[in-house]
């Protein structure tokens, strides 16, 4: 993505204002390299110079994969320039993403890509248990700790200067105590319930499968959010399981079945 908290330019700040812009060109310059283009840049003496990468890449073209935080534009970027998208849930939801990923696919074909071989990746918060209200209990005050962390981030960037995630911008302020709690709890249980992977494997199942009717292509498992290596390690045979459910050998069997019984059912 091209970034969005203005302290993480202190290098270069002069690009947060075009960052992106400067993010798309800087991809192309890079996809140009990997193909074996040559790129003219100036030398320590002030001449130019003819760079290329040696050795060439056994790949043709490089795996691009853009950064969104739901932002329109840069679903609709990622499509022009041919990239895969990685996305998330946090301040979107599943009617807005899916109208999201449809511009996206458009702006592929717009630009001469085919819109099936980009690759729609959503980053999921996953914790996966056999029981609903453990898996609950477990990750309730680390998930809460990771958004308050969140927030008070968020509300620095906006103190320095800057826009928050999504490139927006906020008023200066901090919220109190007390308020940031009530909005915690009630952040938590509307992502618990509809925007990650927290859970059983057959409610994260179902979650999978609305993703799937909003043409996601592939879900990114984030568990380090903050519960207890233990219960990582405890939790990663669910994840397994979620994944085979899920995988496409599951679907093409499920798919197989439904036939030979159809098949069967005409005598």
């Amino acid at each position: 993505g091209a970034g969005w908290n203005a302290d993480d330019f202190i290098f270069h700040p002069e690009r947060y204002s075009v960052r992106q812009a400067w993010l798309y060109d800087a991809i192309a310059e890079i996809q140009r390299l990997w193909r074996g283009e040559p790129v003219v840049r100036e030398n320590g003496a002030g001449l130019p110079i003819s760079v290329s990468v040696r050795p060439r890449p056994v790949q043709p073209e490089l795996p691009t994969w853009v950064t969104s935080s739901g932002h329109v534009d840069t679903f609709v970027s990622a499509g022009r320039i041919g990239a895969n998208l990685l996305t998330h849930l946090i301040g979107q939801t599943l009617d807005q993403l899916r109208d999201k990923i449809r511009r996206y696919r458009d702006a592929r074909v717009a630009n001469g890509f085919d819109p099936r071989i980009g690759k729609v990746t959503v980053m999921m918060h996953t914790f996966i248990g056999r029981d609903l209200q453990e898996v609950k209990r477990i990750v309730k005050v680390p998930f809460c700790n990771y958004l308050k962390t969140a927030v008070r981030l968020e509300e620095r960037a906006a103190a320095a200067g800057g826009a928050v995630s999504g490139g927006h911008r906020i008023e200066q302020h901090a919220i109190p105590d007390a308020a940031m709690q009530d909005l915690l709890e009630v952040t938590f249980e509307r992502y618990f319930s509809t925007a990650s992977l927290l859970g059983t494997v057959d409610t994260c199942e179902a979650m999978v499968s609305r993703l799937e009717a909003c043409d996601v292509d592939e879900v990114a498992c984030l568990i380090d959010f903050g519960p207890s290596d233990e219960h990582v390690m405890a939790s990663l045979p669910y994840v397994d399981r979620l994944r085979e459910a899920c995988g496409t050998d599951a679907r093409a069997r499920t798919e197989a079945a439904a036939m030979q019984d159809f098949s069967e059912s005409l005598g």
